[in-house]
C-alpha cells in the first residue's frame, strides 16, 4: 500500500479512479466503488470498510499488545504498513484538516482507494 499524507485547511475529496465525490463540505461521506476503506483517526473507527479490510484489521488488532496505549490506532498503522505492504494497487490518502475552535484543532481521515478498480 502506498501512503500519501496531506494537510489542508478545507477539502473536498474525490475518488481519483471514478471521479465520485467521497466527502466534502455540505456532502456527507459516500464511498466510491473503488473505496477500500475510510478510517477516522479521531475516533479510531471505520466509516466504511470492505470485508477483506475488516478481516485484515481484526488480525492486526489481535496481534497488538493489550497494553498498547491506543490499540485500535496501533492495529490500523500495522494494517496500512506491514500487512498491506505488497498491495501496490492501494493508495491510502491521509487527509488532515485543521482550524481554530477554542484553540488549534485538527482531524485526520484516511481514505484508501483501489487504483486498479475497473467498472465491469
Amino acid at each position: 500500500m502506498k501512503h500519501v499524507e496531506l494537510s489542508l485547511s478545507h477539502f473536498e475529496f474525490y475518488c481519483p479512479v471514478t471521479g465520485h465525490q467521497i466527502q466534502g463540505e455540505g456532502h456527507g461521506f459516500t464511498p466510491s466503488k473503488a473505496t477500500a476503506f475510510c478510517f477516522l483517526g479521531e475516533t479510531c473507527d471505520f466509516e466504511y470498510a470492505a470485508e477483506w479490510v475488516m478481516e485484515t484489521y481484526e488480525q492486526c488488532l489481535a496481534s497488538v499488545d493489550d497494553d498498547e496505549w491506543n490499540k485500535d490506532y496501533a492495529a490500523f498503522e500495522l494494517m496500512i504498513g506491514e500487512k498491506t505492504a505488497g498491495l501496490d494497487n492501494l493508495v491510502c490518502f491521509s487527509v488532515t484538516t485543521s482550524g481554530i475552535a477554542c484553540g488549534p484543532v485538527s482531524s485526520t481521515v484516511h481514505f484508501c482507494i483501489d487504483m486498479d478498480y475497473a467498472e465491469d
